[in-house]
Formats: C-alpha cells, sequence, structure tokens
C-alpha cells in the first residue's frame, strides 16, 4: 500500500517535451539582418514571440536594449497568422522539415487623422495629387481640400444634371486640370489655377471642354474613370468602356449654346461648356448592345489602365476583360457567377487585378494564368456589397476595400481569410447623418495618397475622411 509519505517522496512525472520545429529567418531589409542559422523554436510560436527573437538576434547580448519593432513572418508566401503549429497542419507539413521563413516589418493600423464636411453624398475621391484631395459629390459639385484645414479650396458646379460620378487629375501636376463624368453621361475637362488667399492657396476652375461617349437624347450615365497621363478610360452602364485624350483638345467648336445660356450658368456658379467639345477617340464594348438595346447587365463596374497598353473593364454580367488599347480590341477575358461593382490593378506590372461584388465578396485575379474564374476569391470580405477596391500604390500586396455596411478595410493578399484592419469611422457630427449612424452609411468613393501612408474615404456621410499611417507598404 502506497503511504502518503513515500507517495510524495516518489519522483514527479516528467512534464510532457515541447514540441519543437526548426526554422530559418531571412529578410531582404538590409539593416535587419540576422545570423542565417537554423533556430529550433516551438511549435505553438506565433507571430509576437518571433516578433521577440528576431529582435533579440538584432540586439544579442543585452535582452533589456532590444529594439521592439514588430514584424509579420510569411511562409511559402503566406502570412502567418496563427500558430506554426496551426500553418502546419493546415498545409499538411510536419515538424521535422526546416521552415524557411521571410520575416518583413508589419503593417500597423492607419489611425483616424480628420474629416472634412460636403454638401451631398461623395462618389469618388482622388488623392493622388501631392497635398490635394479632389471630390465628386451628387450635387454634380467638385470639391479641393488641401492637406491642411477642413474647409474647401475650390467649390465648383458642373452642368451634369444627375450629379457627378467621377473625378480625376489628369495630365502634368503643372497643368493642373480636371477629368468628371455625369450621370447623364456627359464628360468634362476643367482646368485650374491657384490664387493666394491669405495663408492658404485657393483654386479656381475654367471649363475646358465636355463631350459625351454616344450622341442621343439618351445617354447612359458614365461611372468610372481611370487615368493615365494625359488618356483616360471611361466607363458606361450601358456596357462601354470609351477611350479620351482630353488634354489635346482635337475637339471641334460648340455653338450649340448660347451666350445667354452660358450667362446664366455662370451666375449660378455652374461650369458651363465654352467652345469646346470632347470626343472619344475609340468606343470599346464590355457588353455589346443586342439591337442596339443595351442588356440588364451590361453596366461596366470598373476600368482601369494596365501596363504595356493593356486596360481592363470589370461588369455587371461577371466578366473581366483585358484590352490591347492600340488595336482596340479584347486580347482575354475571364468570367465568374459575380456581379462586378468596382475593378482597380495592384502595384507592379503584373496584371493582377481586384474586383469588389455586390454579393460581399472581393476577388483577385490574375490575368497570366489559364484559369477563366477568380483566381482568388475572399469570401464574405463585407457584410454588403463592396463599393470600393484600392490598390496600395507601390505594396504588391496591399488594398483596401469599402462597402455599404460602412467599413473601410486594410488587406494583404497573402493573408486573405481575414483583413489586417478595419478602420474606425468617426460618429457624424449632427442632423440625418448623425440619427443614422456613421457605421452604417455607405462608403462609396476610397483611394490612397501617392505615398501610401493615408486612406482617403467617403460617400453617404457626405464628409471626406482621413485615415493616416507610418511605414505601410514598407517591407
Amino acid at each position: 500500500m502506497t503511504t502518503l509519505a513515500s507517495t510524495s517522496a516518489a519522483p514527479a512525472p516528467a512534464a510532457p517535451a515541447v514540441r519543437q520545429v526548426p526554422i530559418v529567418l531571412r529578410t531582404s531589409l538590409a539593416t535587419l539582418q540576422i545570423p542565417q542559422q537554423p533556430y529550433l523554436v516551438p511549435l505553438s510560436w506565433r507571430r509576437t514571440q518571433l516578433s521577440t527573437l528576431v529582435n533579440r538576434l538584432l540586439s544579442p547580448g543585452d535582452a533589456a536594449s532590444a529594439a521592439s519593432i514588430p514584424f509579420d513572418f510569411i511562409i511559402d508566401g503566406e502570412l502567418l497568422r496563427g500558430s506554426i503549429d496551426a500553418w502546419l497542419a493546415a498545409h499538411g507539413r510536419t515538424e521535422e522539415e526546416t521552415l524557411d521563413i521571410e520575416y518583413v516589418r508589419s503593417t500597423l493600423p492607419p489611425r483616424f487623422a480628420s474629416s472634412r464636411e460636403c454638401d451631398d453624398w461623395l462618389s469618388d475621391i482622388d488623392a493622388r495629387s501631392d497635398g490635394l484631395f479632389l471630390t465628386a459629390a451628387y450635387d454634380s459639385t467638385l470639391r479641393l481640400f488641401g492637406a491642411t484645414g477642413t474647409e474647401p479650396l475650390l467649390t465648383q458646379r458642373v452642368a451634369a444634371p444627375g450629379g457627378l460620378t467621377s473625378a480625376r487629375f489628369i495630365g502634368s501636376d503643372a497643368e493642373q486640370q480636371v477629368l468628371a463624368t455625369g450621370m447623364d453621361g456627359t464628360i468634362h475637362l476643367l482646368s485650374l489655377s491657384s490664387t493666394s488667399a491669405g495663408p492658404e492657396q485657393m483654386y479656381s476652375a475654367t471649363h475646358v471642354a465636355s463631350g459625351a461617349a454616344h450622341g442621343g437624347s439618351v445617354r447612359a450615365p458614365l461611372c468610372s474613370l481611370s487615368v493615365r497621363g494625359s488618356q483616360a478610360l471611361a466607363a458606361g452602364w450601358d456596357g462601354c468602356v470609351s477611350l479620351w485624350l482630353p488634354t489635346s483638345l482635337a475637339a471641334r467648336s460648340d455653338a450649340d449654346e448660347s451666350r445667354s445660356k452660358k450667362k446664366r450658368r455662370a451666375e449660378r456658379g455652374v461650369a458651363a461648356p465654352e467652345g469646346a467639345r470632347l470626343e472619344p477617340l475609340a468606343t470599346l464594348w464590355h457588353a455589346p448592345p443586342n439591337a442596339g438595346v443595351p442588356s440588364a447587365n451590361a453596366r461596366v463596374g470598373g476600368v482601369v489602365w494596365g501596363a504595356e497598353g493593356k486596360a481592363y473593364s470589370a461588369g455587371w454580367n461577371g466578366s473581366v476583360r483585358e484590352w490591347d488599347v492600340d488595336s482596340q480590341s479584347a486580347s482575354s477575358s475571364k468570367t465568374s457567377d459575380k456581379v462586378l461593382l468596382c475593378l482597380d490593378h495592384m502595384a507592379g506590372s503584373a496584371p493582377v487585378l481586384l474586383t469588389g461584388h455586390v454579393d460581399r465578396s472581393i476577388g483577385i485575379w490574375d490575368m497570366r494564368l489559364n484559369a477563366a474564374a477568380i483566381t482568388l476569391p475572399l469570401a464574405s470580405a463585407h457584410s454588403a456589397p463592396v463599393s470600393a477596391v484600392r490598390a496600395h500604390p507601390s505594396s504588391a500586396h496591399l488594398f483596401a476595400s469599402a462597402s455599404h455596411d460602412g467599413s473601410v478595410k486594410l488587406w494583404d493578399a497573402r493573408s486573405p481569410k481575414a483583413a489586417l484592419f478595419a478602420l474606425s469611422r468617426p460618429p457624424a457630427a449632427s442632423g440625418e447623418a448623425a440619427g443614422k449612424g456613421a457605421e452604417k452609411e455607405k462608403v462609396l468613393a476610397l483611394d490612397w495618397t501617392s505615398d501610401g501612408q493615408a486612406i482617403a474615404s467617403g460617400g453617404e456621410d457626405k464628409r471626406l475622411t482621413l485615415h493616416r499611417g507610418e511605414g505601410i507598404g514598407r517591407e
């Protein structure tokens, strides 16, 4: 019989051995290199423990003075989001294998920086001009905001009944020109000029030319713009993609509008046509009409320039088309069962595209692959239709998305199962928006600043909201 004393004197059972796996850590960051040798680490380790290890190896001999740089870790092209053990199980790998792990600087969440009030829903934002934010709104007004201050540097109405759908800076910075499209199917070119007004630089706009992708009394709205240098692509609800060279102004005189009409428009502050008409250089049909009548799902959700004379369009019919702009012909096409609402091109020359869908999902398309469908679907990316996707201007992996659910999310394509962050939007200040709640208001417009360190967004809340980060996309 075993007594209490003898039991207490018996040797304690051995603790279970900690399961470990050999790893090799490497990086392309020249100033953050560590010794290239295998390290044996517990299978339970996650990003935080691996990050601590790298920081200690960067400051050997003094743990107290070790750096605290946050790192992310990539295994076989995929971000590590859980434990090493979970990653091995998910990929059918064993702990006997030596894992090659790359470490990069972590992407930290951008923080709310500021918001600027507008008078109507925002339909589009262009934040790629340094220090300037251009917005288009459904009150047919262009507004230009600076990097500081809350009041617009320019408020300019445009002769586009039904509202503006898109706006982009076009041409060189020295030219300061803006291209805008409207719900009435028109496209407008305006020239900006700057004036000093106290400590701030203000702007005025002059209408240069306008036009339409089609003639006739009934025109489909133009809903999306993509600009490359002095060329522009516009997408229409009727399945048409039109190519424009507005800054060359190969336009003819517009004698249709009388001087009295121009005067009345000018008195109302509306930028009206003043003698020049824009004509498209080419018309490409993403979804050709049937006997002249657009099909029910003909609408082009987005259009974007690619590399080497290529362009891309995505439509409500579920297809993505690649265009050879020089020959004005489709060079390839992929299809899906999704309604594609928006489109963008990932950074870099590789033809990798982003699409946002009405069923709340996001798609990543690699146009180089033979597969005819979405390369990487991100199911349930939001809880409502995805209204905008924007690729980071320099990182080939990062992108942002916006939705009718009121959220803006930041993603890394190497970790597609969940967003990196959901950006917090400030509560509405007053009025109708305050009663509804900012988190439920549709976000319709989204863009990155040219340095990739800030995200501008807006929509139903009638505000231009800015989130700023540090080191975003820097690996």
